[in-house]
C-alpha cells in the first residue's frame, strides 16, 4: 500500500439537484470549469478497529475495452482507501457554508483487495455504485472538485464486480477542496461563495 499524502483538511458541501436542473447546472459547471470527465466508481464502507472506524475502499471502473490493459489510465486493479475524521464542531465551524474534516488516502494495488481487507479484520458496511460526472473549477483562489452523481445499490452485495441496480431519483451535487492547514475557515467561505453561483441551476 503507498500513501498518497499525509492527513489532509478538507471542505466539503453536499446538496441534491432535480433532474429537471441538472442539464442547466452541467451547462453552467462546463463553462466554469478548467476539466471535466464522466465517471463510474464503486465505493465500499468498511468498519475495522471493532466497527469504531469506517474506511471508504474506492475503485474507478475504466472504460469497457475489448482487451483491458493493465496500462491504462484507470487500472481495474488500484484501489483508494480513504480515512475521513467527523467534521469538526464548535460555535466557530456552526455558520459556516461546508463541514470541515480531516482527510487521509492511501492506494492499494491489489486484484483482490476487499478480501485482502477482509482477511485483516475488515467488515463491510454497504457497497454502492456512483455514475455521473465531474467537474475543476477554481474560485478565489482554491481548486473544488464538483461531482454530480447518482447511486445505485449492487445486484450481489460484496461483489465490485457486480451489475448495479438501476439509478432512480434526483442527482447528489458533492463540492469539496483541500485546505492547507489552519485555511479551513478561508476554504469553506470560499465554497460557500463559489456555490453561489450554481444557486440559480438549482
Amino acid at each position: 500500500m503507498a500513501p498518497t499524502s499525509a492527513t489532509m483538511t478538507e471542505c466539503r458541501a453536499i446538496g441534491i439537484v432535480t433532474n429537471s436542473n441538472a442539464t442547466p447546472l452541467h451547462n453552467t459547471l462546463r463553462g466554469l470549469c478548467s476539466a471535466y470527465t464522466s465517471f463510474k466508481l464503486y465505493e465500499a464502507v468498511l468498519k475495522v478497529a471493532g466497527k469504531a472506524t469506517s474506511i471508504k475502499m474506492q475503485r474507478r471502473i475504466p472504460p469497457k475495452q475489448a482487451t483491458p490493459s493493465p496500462f491504462a489510465d484507470i487500472s481495474p486493479d488500484r484501489w483508494m482507501m480513504v480515512w475521513e475524521s467527523d467534521a469538526m464542531r464548535g460555535p466557530a465551524f456552526k455558520d459556516l457554508p461546508a463541514s470541515v474534516r480531516e482527510v487521509c488516502e492511501a492506494q492499494c494495488f491489489c486484484a483482490n483487495a476487499p478480501e485482502f481487507w477482509k482477511d485483516l479484520g475488515a467488515v463491510l458496511d454497504y457497497d454502492m455504485l456512483k455514475d455521473g460526472n465531474e467537474y475543476i473549477c477554481s474560485h478565489n483562489g482554491y481548486e473544488f472538485l464538483v461531482q454530480i452523481m447518482r447511486f445505485a445499490p449492487l445486484e450481489q452485495p460484496g461483489n465490485p464486480d457486480s451489475a448495479p441496480k438501476n439509478f432512480k431519483g434526483n442527482y447528489v451535487m458533492e463540492v469539496k477542496t483541500r485546505v492547507p492547514e489552519g485555511k479551513h475557515f478561508e476554504g469553506a467561505r470560499a465554497l460557500g461563495s463559489f456555490g453561489q453561483i450554481l444557486v440559480p441551476c438549482t
